[in-house]
């Protein structure tokens, strides 16, 4: 190779490491802007860092009591509804549609939550990610979904939309949160830790 040869080598590495440092301080400064955003106003209406799923705004299936879990959602839903046998219903409006939320009590105890979501609310399982971080494991039937909790008792689904099911971008369709068996401590055909 000659001396001029080398010298436009040279130029052509230092001109592509130049890309490189300037397309990496790119990239960083995007995920610093990134992350300072608060989650999209849909996700903070419904309180989900209030405390660590499975509990919801103080609630934890299994034991809490009606009376108690009709107390934390009054307090911060004044609009919900009591249509008497153990249930609240909660329903407020997201852009044209509504988000519904139901408890089910059984012998005074709060045993099941559904936060149910609609398309246009924007709600995604990379914002549930981002804001609370990765889930436990992945399980349920018929298909797999992300699930939070580290109790045997109690764990919260999240069910997206069936036909993004295993993409970040995937739309929420609701939050299940059970006093059940979790799957994440069933055999592995059931409830498979991420990885």
């Amino acid at each position: 190779m000659s001396g001029g040869e080398a010298v436009k080598a040279a130029r052509v590495i230092l001109y592509a490491f130049g890309l490189s440092v300037v397309f990496a301080a790119l990239i960083f400064a995007a995920r610093t802007i990134g992350g300072t955003q608060p989650p999209p106003e849909a996700l903070q209406k419904l309180h989900l860092t209030d405390c660590a799923l499975p509990c919801w705004i103080g609630i934890i299936p299994g034991k809490t009591t009606f009376e108690d879990a009709a107390q934390l959602i009054t307090h911060i839903y004044p609009q919900a509804d009591f249509p008497g046998g153990g249930y609240v219903r909660v329903r407020y409006p997201v852009g044209s549609s509504y988000v519904e939320i139901d408890t089910e009590t059984v012998a005074g105890i709060v045993h099941e939550i559904i936060i149910g979501l609609p398309r246009e609310g924007g709600i995604t399982l990379g914002d549930i990610a981002n804001l609370l971080g990765m889930p436990t494991c992945e399980g349920g039937q018929p298909y797999t979904v992300p699930i939070y909790g580290l109790s045997p008792r109690t764990f919260a689904y999240i069910v997206p939309y069936t036909d993004k099911i295993k993409t970040w971008y995937a739309e929420v369709n609701d939050i299940e949160i059970y006093d059940n068996v979790n799957p994440c401590f069933l055999p592995k055909t059931e409830g498979q830790p991420l990885s």
